[in-house]
């Protein structure tokens, strides 16, 4: 069995409570630096919910 709830997102209005820009990660393994994310921008607004998911070890910290 399936059910669908439907929602409405609250407007985005004002500033954002949470920016983030240009955001790099790089890790050091065996005498080398390798990207794990490059450039990533996002935006966090009053009622808007965020998850960062990722394996154990992956760098979401």
């Amino acid at each position: 069995m399936s059910t669908q709830t439907e929602f409405e997102r609250p407007a985005r209005t004002g500033e954002p409570i949470l920016k983030v820009e240009g955001l790099g990660v790089d890790f050091w393994v065996d005498g080398e630096w390798y990207p794990a994310a490059i450039d990533v921008s996002y935006e966090v607004h009053p009622g808007e919910v965020v998850a960062i998911v990722g394996e154990s070890g992956s760098g979401k910290t």
